[in-house]
Formats: structure tokens, C-alpha cells, sequence
């Protein structure tokens, strides 16, 4: 289909001919003889990005490439990309041999970028470095699974933070929300129980000035009954009113508060999101379609027209016994799987690292982290010592 947009319809002839401009302004000539050899004119290409446009006859398209709009759907502009990328530096010494700290790029991005950054985003780490003063240590980068439960779980858990949020703010006068509204989640429950979050450094060790960066808060409005059920006094008059507040995490099941089976406090401190959204849906059903028994197929008249030798009969079985069941598990997700209690379980390893005498500067290779959430798991089989982490990261990140 033709476009009529003039930086959209690289074969419109013009009436007015303007001539192109490089990436340094200058016009670009058309010096060649009209006739080359073919009769026309020879094919310009130009590079933009990471890409190339299509053939430009200099003869057909004289294009002003500064009149051609981002928003071009065919146009020399529509093969720019925009990217922006932060190199973030990151020093620590585990705590110990086998240690687990965490990065927050959300976090680290709006420290060292001075803007906010939103963390219900997919950042992209493009790759990075390891440095290491001891040359012998391991370093394993874990996230969130990248898969479709873990997306439709964060934007659930997103949908009903907001919905709480402008339920409280109706009829309000003024503006409620705060400047630098956001919703934060941790990682996992060893995050949100204390593991350490690493901040971004300058080149002379010193940590850049951090500034509020709280997690998001749920506030239920539903009565706290259960605790007096479970005690044997199910008396709706004497439930606990109190709004129950907690945070929430992705992997791994709930952490529950002082007040869960008994009076008072709070039911929960964090919420698995990928937990509240496998209860919250239907469970796919087991072996489907559910055929009658074999033996009741072996006597019917019109099943066995054609049977000679049982041959429809071993076949019904077959489909009756083989992949008629999901091939993944129907009730524990990758990410949910119940009874795990390490602080890497239900996490998806991205990349890692090892350092050695011989190499004691290695790189490794770069990875998308849901919401921005990493994991970074150390080992150390000797004496602890100082690691330098560089990180280069595309500040944009992409939708959930």
C-alpha cells in the first residue's frame, strides 16, 4: 500500500527536489551520470542505528531527513533506535561464604540518574564485569521467571494496588498522591526479611546518596474472623476490625504475621503474588477429553463397524491413556513450588561468573530482570573478599 506522507513513500516523486542531509549536515551531491550503465541513477543507502533504510534513488527521494517524524511507519526515521544506557558500579564483600545480596536497577537507575525510574518494568541488562580481590569466587545472577505467570501475577497484584489506592482517593479535594507514586514489590522473602540491597558507587568507593525509596503497601478492609473460628469462637461480633497491612513479593509462598490463627496483629507481613494468583484461578483439569472405559467401547455396534483383530480398541486406549494431561505441573507454577524454603528456590538462573588468578577481570553475559529484580548469590570457598560488579543496563526497560 503507498504512503502519501512524504517521509513515508521513499518511491513519491517530488516536484521541488530538496537534497538530503548526512548525520553532519552537509548536503549529500548527486554527482553520478544520470545514465549509469542501467539507465538510472545508483542506490543510496544510508545507515541509521543498528539498521539500514531501504534503497533511496537519489533521483526519486530527496529526503530531508530532519522533516521525517518519529512516528513514521515507513520513513528513514522509523529505523532509529533510541536507547539509553547507564553503567552502574556496584562494591561490597559478602557477609559470607555463600551469600545473597540483591539489586533493585528501579532503585539503582533513580539514585544515579537522578529521575524515577518505575519498577514495574523488564530491565534489560546488557552484559557487565566482575572484579574480584581474591580471584576465587562465584557469582550467579537469579531472577524472577521470565514467563507469562510471573507477568499476569505482577500486573494483578498491580491492578488491585491501584484500585485500593483510587477507591481511598475518591471524593478526596486536592491532590492525595504523592509526587513519586509507585509500586514497589520485593524479589523474594529473603529480600523483603533483610537481605541486603546493593546501591550504586562512584570510581572512589563512595556510595551515591540515596533517597526514599519505600515498597508498596496493601491495606485489607476484610474482618479478621478466622483467628476466632479456629479458636472456637465464631462470634462475627467479636472479630478484629483492624485493617490488616502488609507488602507483597514474586516467588515463593506468603509470610504470614503475629496475628494469623490467633487474635490481633496482622494475618500476613508479604504476599506472594504468584501464590495469590495460582488460588485465585481455576485449576485446569486432569486428563482431557475423558473418554468412556474401554470396556465399555469394546461393545458398542457402531465403535467396532470396522474392527478387525481389536485394532480400534488398542487404539482408543492409547488415546484414551496418553497426553491427555498437561505437560506441566497443574498446581505449582515455576515459581511457586511449594515446600521450598532456600533464598534462590523458585528463581531462574540468568547468568554467572567465576573469577581466577589467571583471571581476575571476567565478564558476563546479559539477561532481561522482571521489575528489576536481582539476585546476586556469592560464593567464596577462602577468605572473604571485596567484589566490584559493572552492570550495563537499558534505563527504558520495557512493559510487564
Amino acid at each position: 500500500m503507498r504512503q502519501s506522507s512524504k517521509c513515508g513513500d521513499p518511491h513519491a516523486r517530488k516536484r521541488s527536489p530538496v537534497p538530503a542531509r548526512g548525520v553532519a549536515g552537509a548536503d549529500i551531491q548527486d554527482t553520478t551520470n544520470p545514465t549509469d550503465g542501467g539507465g538510472h541513477r545508483p542506490v543510496l543507502y544510508l545507515l541509521m542505528g543498528t539498521g539500514f533504510t531501504p534503497p533511496l534513488r537519489l533521483s526519486q527521494t530527496p529526503v530531508l531527513l530532519e522533516q521525517c517524524s518519529e512516528k513514521s511507519k515507513v520513513g528513514v526515521a522509523s529505523h532509529t533506535v533510541d536507547m539509553a544506557v547507564s553503567r552502574m558500579r556496584f562494591v561490597f564483600t559478602p557477609s559470607s561464604g555463600s551469600a545473597f545480596n540483591y539489586i533493585d536497577l528501579a532503585q539503582a537507575l533513580s539514585i544515579q540518574e537522578r529521575k524515577l525510574h518505575r519498577q514495574f518494568r523488564s530491565y534489560t541488562v546488557l552484559g557487565g564485569l566482575l572484579q574480584d580481590s581474591n580471584n576465587d569466587t562465584t557469582v550467579r545472577f537469579n531472577t524472577a521467571p521470565n514467563t507469562w505467570v510471573t507477568r499476569t501475577a505482577l500486573r494483578r497484584g498491580f491492578k488491585l494496588w491501584m484500585k485500593m489506592n483510587r477507591q481511598a482517593m475518591e471524593g478526596m479535594p486536592g491532590v492525595v498522591r504523592p509526587k513519586y507514586h509507585d509500586w514497589k514489590v520485593y524479589l523474594n522473602q529473603h529480600m523483603q526479611q533483610g537481605g541486603g540491597v546493593l546501591v550504586p558507587m562512584d570510581a572512589g568507593g563512595n556510595t551515591i546518596d540515596v533517597g526514599e525509596w519505600e515498597y508498596s503497601r496493601y491495606v485489607s478492609e476484610d474482618p479478621d474472623q478466622g483467628a476466632f473460628v479456629q479458636s472456637g469462637m465464631a462470634d462475627p461480633t467479636q472479630a478484629d476490625v483492624n485493617p490488616d497491612q502488609f507488602v507483597a513479593h514474586i516467588v515463593g509462598e506468603h509470610i504470614t504475621g503475629s496475628g494469623y490463627g490467633a487474635a490481633g496483629g496482622d494475618n500476613y507481613t508479604s504476599v506472594g503474588l504468584i501464590r495469590s494468583w495460582v488460588d485465585s484461578r481455576p485449576q485446569p483439569q486432569n486428563q482431557q477429553p475423558l473418554i468412556n472405559t474401554v470396556a465399555e467401547l469394546a461393545y458398542d455396534p457402531l465403535t467396532n463397524l470396522f474392527d478387525e483383530g481389536d485394532t480400534v480398541d488398542e487404539v482408543l486406549e492409547n488415546l484414551d491413556a496418553h497426553n491427555d494431561e498437561a505437560p506441566y505441573d497443574h498446581d505449582e507454577p515455576f515459581g511457586m513450588r511449594l515446600g521450598l524454603t532456600g533464598n534462590a528456590d523458585n528463581l531462574q538462573r540468568q547468568s554467572m561468573a567465576t573469577s581466577s588468578v589467571a583471571n581476575p577481570i571476567v565478564p558476563f553475559n546479559g539477561f532481561m530482570a522482571i521489575n528489576g529484580l536481582i539476585q546476586v548469590h556469592t560464593t567464596q570457598p577462602g577468605e572473604l573478599g571485596e567484589l566490584t560488579l559493572l552492570l550495563d543496563v537499558d534505563t527504558q526497560g520495557v512493559k510487564v
